[in-house]
């Protein structure tokens, strides 16, 4: 083992060395690709001078050949001489163009160019123009004009130009020159370099790694050692081992027979807990969830997996959550329990964000330094429809008592004054009875019995029994008004579309002498129509224009005017008339049972406006009314256009 950690320490010198040699090669290596990059470049300038050079010559050996050709045609008159010139005449504009290109990198050069192409052209128009005059009149005028002029010291210029840019290409040429060969000699010097480095490096690992490998014999020779005695005591402490895991086994049995009833214990819990009927909620002391059964999961609409590990107050509405969350942190601070042990109704949230009533309990359980808390949770929503049904129920049981003692109140008083005038007239009657009894009796034939007899016959009796009958027709009336009253209740009612324009028509036309003899117009607007049962609906409507003709006012022509409107799945109709109207204090009895507004005005018996509300009310219906005296009154009737749609009159 001193030999091992000795080891390291040289291993890590020989990484070291070996990591410096490879990031000095790299280097090296950049440095040697670098400069032979260098010296391709210098190389390519260099045959580009060469190139600029040789360009430069052939300009002045075109030019010189054409001038030769001249020179022989002239004195010789053979076309054969004039091949140079034509060559040079297509070939010099090509040379100027690829001189031009390649010295585009030096201004001299191309200041030079630019004189050299005019004094070129001037040249080659000479020659040109000799040879048409050796054409056109001979050698002699010809070889005159050849010696005449400045030719030559056009020549001598084209010569000088060419020279200049020569000598400045072979300057350039030699300076190329130069770099190309220093670069080269120093990327022989880096490279031996390099190479001798390389060298005393790998000498250098070499002999680290032999010196390793003598370590590393010697310490592989006092591991051996080490591993003889590590093996005799693994093999004691083998036993040791062997003893108390046998001990060991004998203990994991016994911990999975308690394991497994523990875990029989836990499927029996959780299928008691996923089979109870309540929503069982498990929070820790944060409001985290930790659990919840099947019945929770049917009550909220989640699957638990959604809510496990999320705050409780996802199953609340929003109005709710604060409450919970202070009740919560009044527990952790005070230690009070408002809620815990006690059975309370609040509102829960299901999956769908529906809001409904429920029992909650909560109980809590303590596991170490946790607590939790178990929710009992009972969806109660049909209980809550149902305890509303049996207060609406109550609700309409005290209005029914309510009627009832209104029917019998009227009953009591408007059926006693007509018994009480059957019962004075029937006692005029008897006593009339008595007195032509008396007459017939003791008077005999004579002529004042006769008359006293036929007064009592012709004025007594036809009063008492015309009173008598005006009484028990009026207790008929009564009778048949608490009859049609009472099985308003149990008609049984066909709700259909109904065509109001068509009813009010019918209702018009069956209504149209009444109107003559009145002298009331009735105009009716475009109605929209409704959901009703056509008989009763029929029966409002014209009883509300029954009331408009019966109720006129005397002193000046009457009218009727019928509108509707179409609004929120409703229509609301008006029936508006021009009558005597309808007193403030009056206004909200005349749907009342046997109320009458003017008991001595017309006939009735005060049940038609009781009998149009019952009827509106159980079609979902409402009449309401707006009057003022002497100017005349506006019945509003509100009813359905749709199912289901609320009322707004």
């Amino acid at each position: 083992m001193p030999g091992l950690l000795k080891a390291r320490p040289v291993e890590r010198r020989l990484a070291v060395g070996l990591g410096l040699g490879l990031l000095l090669l790299a280097v090296a290596g950049g440095f040697s690709l670098w400069n032979a990059r260098q010296l391709v470049e210098t190389s390519r300038w260099v045959s580009h001078t060469h190139q600029v050079i040789g360009v430069q010559e052939e300009v002045l050996v075109r030019l010189t050949e054409a001038e030769n050709g001249l020179f022989g045609y002239v004195v010789s008159g053979d076309e054969r001489f004039l091949a140079p010139f034509l060559t040079a005449t297509n070939r010099l504009p090509q040379l100027l163009a690829e001189l031009r290109r390649l010295t585009q990198d030096n201004p001299g050069t191309q200041t030079r160019l630019d004189k050299l192409q005019p004094l070129i052209q001037e040249r080659l128009n000479f020659i040109r123009d000799r040879i048409e005059l050796r054409r056109r009149e001979g050698l002699e005028a010809a070889a005159s004009r050849i010696q005449k002029g400045d030719a030559r010291q056009v020549m001598e210029a084209v010569r000088r130009l060419v020279e200049e840019m020569t000598e400045e290409e072979r300057r350039l040429l030699k300076v190329r020159s130069d770099l190309s060969r220093t670069r080269a000699n120093r990327t022989i010097l880096m490279d031996l370099s390099f190479g001798v480095f390389s060298v005393g490096l790998l000498s250098s690992v070499f002999f680290l790694l032999l010196r390793e490998n003598a370590r590393r014999q010697q310490s592989e020779r006092l591991l051996a050692n080490e591993r003889d005695l590590l093996e005799e005591r693994i093999r004691s402490r083998t036993a040791d081992l062997t003893r108390a895991n046998d001990a060991m086994q004998r203990e994991s049995e016994e911990h999975k027979r308690s394991a497994v009833a523990l875990r029989d214990s836990e499927e029996r819990l959780r299928a008691i807990v996923n089979t109870a009927v309540e929503g069982i909620i498990t929070i820790d002391e944060r409001g985290i969830i930790e659990s919840m059964n099947s019945a929770a999961e049917r009550i909220f609409g989640f699957i638990a997996a959604e809510v496990i590990g999320k705050s409780v107050s996802l199953l609340m509405p929003s109005s709710y959550r604060e409450e919970h969350d202070r009740y919560l942190a009044n527990y952790h601070r005070t230690g009070q329990a408002k809620i815990i042990g006690i059975g309370r109704e609040v509102v829960g949230r299901k999956k769908d964000g529906t809001v409904f009533p429920m029992d909650l309990a909560v109980s809590e359980v303590r596991l170490a330094d946790q607590r939790l808390f178990t929710g009992f949770v009972r969806d109660i929503t049909e209980r809550k429809r149902a305890e509303e049904r049996l207060a609406e129920l109550a609700r309409t049981l005290a209005e029914k008592n309510k009627e009832l003692e209104t029917i019998v109140y009227v009953a009591s008083h408007d059926l006693r004054s007509p018994l009480v005038n059957i019962q004075g007239f029937s006692k005029e009657l008897a006593r009339a009875c008595e007195k032509v009894g008396s007459l017939l009796a003791g008077s005999g034939s004579s002529a004042v019995s006769k008359s006293e007899l036929a007064a009592i016959l012709a004025d007594e009796v036809p009063e008492a029994m015309q009173y008598i009958q005006a009484g028990v027709s009026k207790m008929d009336a009564l009778l048949s008004g608490f009859l049609r009253f009472s099985r308003m209740g149990r008609a049984a009612l066909r709700i259909e579309p109904l065509d109001m324009n068509a009813m009010f028509t019918n209702m018009a036309r069956t209504m149209e002498f009444q109107l003559q003899q009145a002298g009331m117009a009735c105009h009716i607007d475009p109605l929209p129509n409704c959901l009703g049962d056509a008989t009763q609906i029929n029966q409002v409507f014209s009883n509300l224009l029954d009331n408009a003709v019966k109720y006129r006012a005397p002193d000046r022509p009457g009218s009727i005017h019928v509108s509707g409107r179409a609004e929120n799945g409703r229509s609301v109709y008006a029936v508006r008339d021009t009558g005597i109207g309808i007193p403030p204090e009056h206004q909200d009895k005349i749907f009342e049972i046997f109320h009458r507004l003017n008991p001595s005005h017309g006939e009735g018996e005060g049940l038609g406006l009781t009998i149009a509300q019952r009827i509106l009310e159980r079609q979902d219906g409402k009449i309401r009314v707006e009057s003022e005296p002497g100017r005349g009154s506006v019945f509003f009737v509100s009813l359905p256009s749709a199912p289901n749609s609320k009322d707004k009159i």
